[in-house]
């Protein structure tokens, strides 16, 4: 089977004004397009990724006029997997300030960045009154709507009943 490979245009968006230093790379297969999913991100607060720390910074630095979205490469020939490979490789020459996320980063990259915030988060535990389980407390709402703590609390509850009915 023939792997797919296609064309991917890969850029970066930086400010016009040199003093300041913040910038973002990308990857996509439709530059005209993705410039103007850009803008419209940035300018109109019905998407979600309007909040995203990279339209933040262009809002806050002049908006689109005082940035420029620069074509660096336009690649042919590469499958997903080496698109995703030469962007990470972009990444690490460039270092980005405003890209959320590191491209093409593995498991095993991203628990040896985030160690101590992973850490702190796993002590940041409680057990379920009703099933016991170790819950993060930020999800412990949802959790006690799973199955498995509502029956676990229902058997609980019908059991207590039954010990109350037996005493009398």
């Amino acid at each position: 089977m023939e792997k797919e490979q296609s064309i991917y245009y890969y850029y970066l968006i930086s400010c016009r004004d040199e003093l300041v230093k913040h910038s973002y790379i990308g990857k996509t297969q439709n530059f005209e397009l993705r410039k103007q999913h850009h803008k419209y991100h940035c300018n109109d607060s019905k998407y979600p990724q309007h909040n995203y720390k990279l339209y933040k910074t262009i809002r806050k630095y002049g908006g689109f006029l005082n940035f420029k979205i620069e074509l660096i490469y336009e690649v042919h020939g590469l499958s997903r997997q080496e698109a995703c490979e030469f962007e990470r490789a972009l990444y690490d020459e460039y270092r980005p300030s405003l890209n959320n996320n590191i491209p093409n980063r593995s498991y095993k990259e991203y628990i040896r960045d985030n160690y101590k915030q992973i850490l702190i988060k796993r002590k940041d535990r409680e057990n379920c009154f009703w099933c016991q389980k170790s819950v993060l407390k930020s999800h412990m709402k949802n959790h006690r709507k799973s199955k498995k703590c509502l029956l676990k609390k229902t058997k609980k509850l019908k059991n207590e009943i039954l010990d109350k009915l037996q005493i009398k």
